[in-house]
């Protein structure tokens, strides 16, 4: 044992770390993680680990690697004195610009903020699904966000609410009925009275303000307002309109 120690700084970084998988080197050297070189040592043993060992596809590096892992590999110094514990530091320096942090399995704490809120939404809109302002009309739901690893952004930053995500992403682009999912709670007075007053100006011609049909309400998502506010009527929905339009 304590000839191979003697001999362990002259050795280069992946011998090293063999002799520790297999037991006969307990740990790195003292300083080791402190090198000028250390953060490219690092990249190697990354892409060792992951490639070599665990032959880990992407998909399955951002699903499962943690700090558990690394601890279990021997690596927990590495990730604590290079990177702070940051596993995505980690994987950006020996991957770099691969993944994005929010693909991973966890994202660090406090990570959220105004600024990497609207990097992932672009990221998620822009990039990754190419949707434009009618495609997020017709598609966004919750659910686009648990598939796509940003439930935890979407729940805490946004409350669960796509059109708060829309809104902060394009303001003022679209309107909350225009989405997939209205928010909780959303239809009283105020806002059937904003969404009737958007219908006439911006959706209907004004030789048929008098009588509105129903297939006219559901092509522009109006039907939940029908639903809730008119109990289902049509009928009523276009009493309401001619007494607001007289007045």
């Amino acid at each position: 044992m304590k000839q191979i120690n003697s001999r362990i700084n002259d050795m280069d970084t992946l011998k090293i770390y063999r002799l520790i998988l297999e037991g006969s080197v307990e740990k790195f050297p003292r300083g080791f993680w402190k090198r000028p070189e250390a953060k490219q040592d690092a990249a190697i043993l990354t892409r060792y680990l992951i490639e070599n060992i665990l032959m880990w596809s992407d998909e399955e590096l951002k699903e499962n690697l943690r700090f558990i892992v690394l601890k279990k590999y021997k690596l927990s110094g590495m990730v604590e004195k290079v990177f702070n514990y940051s596993i995505f530091n980690l994987v950006d320096n020996a991957y770099p610009g691969k993944f994005k942090p929010w693909e991973l399995s966890k994202v660090e704490n406090n990570y959220w903020n105004e600024e990497t809120c609207r990097e992932a939404l672009k990221w998620l809109f822009e990039e990754k699904l190419k949707w434009g302002l009618e495609d997020i009309k017709e598609n966004l739901t919750g659910e686009v966000f648990i598939e796509n690893k940003l439930n935890g952004m979407f729940s805490k930053i946004f409350n669960g609410s796509p059109y708060e995500v829309v809104n902060f992403i394009y303001p003022n682009k679209i309107k909350p009925w225009e989405l997939k999912q209205v928010p909780n709670n959303y239809w009283n007075d105020n806002t059937t009275k904003e969404a009737i007053n958007w219908l006439l100006k911006e959706k209907v011609d004004f030789n048929n303000r008098k009588k509105i049909s129903r297939k006219v309400f559901v092509e522009n998502r109006l039907d939940g307002m029908i639903q809730k506010m008119f109990s289902g009527s049509v009928k009523r929905a276009n009493v309401k309109i001619k007494l607001d339009t007289e007045i």
